[in-house]
């Protein structure tokens, strides 16, 4: 049930409930906005955290930025059938698509359905099919794939926000 929330990474990172947690969970690979991210988060205000949670190439990068910053955690990939359960620990979901060819610019990740499924609202990149999904439901934000328009997007965003689109993802989840 997606409206149960288990606080399972904020236990396990010891975030308090107050702070926001983000969460991009899937492959670490080139294209998939990682380095974006972990510069945006670098700089962020220590109340607004990052999980990556996969396996990847990347993943070296990440726990590295890990070691240096307070706000940026790695968890190993979980089970196909632990991601929802995983995923619903976070407040808000990042799908971030770097355009390295037409088929990421028209894909709509199984990350981004995960995500909704948990009742997770989610940031996308302003790509046509992934856009689609958080217009249609108001489940979510969609960002140009560029490090000043994430950051701008992941510092003014509010718990209160977040709330609102949370009960859009959920809905989103009680129809799919």
């Amino acid at each position: 049930n997606p409206a149960i929330q288990e606080p399972i990474l904020r236990k396990y990172f010891g975030i308090p409930e107050e702070e926001i947690l983000f969460i991009y969970q899937g492959y670490m690979t080139r294209g998939r906005g990682i380095d974006i991210l972990l510069e945006v988060f670098c700089n962020m205000a220590p109340d607004k955290h990052i999980v990556f949670m996969g396996f990847g190439n990347l993943v070296p990068r990440v726990q590295e930025y890990e070691r240096r910053y307070q706000n940026i955690h790695f968890h190993p990939g979980v089970k196909p059938l632990e991601v929802v359960r995983y995923v619903s620990s976070a407040d808000v979901g990042i799908s971030l698509i770097e355009r390295i060819c037409l088929s990421y610019y028209h894909t709509l990740p199984n990350k981004v359905l995960e995500s909704l499924n948990a009742g997770v609202p989610i940031i996308v990149s302003n790509f046509p099919d992934m856009a689609a999904v958080v217009d249609q439901h108001g489940c979510g934000w969609k960002v140009d794939v560029d490090k000043l328009a994430v950051a701008n997007l992941v510092a003014r965003l509010t718990k209160t926000e977040i709330e609102s689109k949370r009960s859009a993802a959920l809905a989103w989840a009680k129809e799919h």
